[in-house]
């Protein structure tokens, strides 16, 4: 069923990820992203007391920089109706992995600025935050 609901969307309005500049790759492994479970499911789900602990500022992801995602599927029609204070809300986070910048959270405000021909803000994560994470908010490795 799920699948049937994602072919129609697709057929319907496309992946959204042209028109949003974000590059799919459904070619990853899954397996690559498992040992940053724990990092995407803070940032994602808690992302206020997540900040707090790490201490991290947003930075500025040009609308040329180069960015990834394993979400197939972007709903341009909500992206079109994004408005402020619902962007506002939340926070696009992203992970560096091997150099490459892929999406965790925030796909729809990305599309935006990208669309809007803004660059976008950005918390960017990587390896040495996801043992951090790892450690302390769920016991495993050494603090």
């Amino acid at each position: 069923m799920k699948s049937t609901i994602k072919r129609i969307l697709k057929e319907q309005y496309g992946e959204g990820h042209n028109e949003c500049g974000i590059i799919y790759d459904e070619s990853m492994d899954d397996e690559v992203f498992f040992p940053y479970l724990n990092l995407i499911d803070s940032v994602v789900n808690y992302p206020k007391e997540t900040l707090e602990l790490i201490g991290r500022d947003k930075e500025t992801i040009s609308i040329n920089t180069k960015l990834y995602s394993k979400q197939d599927f972007i709903d341009l029609d909500y992206v079109y109706k994004l408005e402020d204070d619902v962007y506002d809300v939340s926070d696009i986070h992203l992970l560096n992995l091997n150099e490459q910048l892929w999406v965790m959270d925030g796909h729809h405000r990305i599309c935006r600025d990208r669309m809007s021909g803004r660059d976008s803000q950005a918390y960017i994560w990587d390896n040495d935050d996801m043992e951090l994470i790892n450690c302390i908010f769920y016991g495993i490795g050494d603090c």
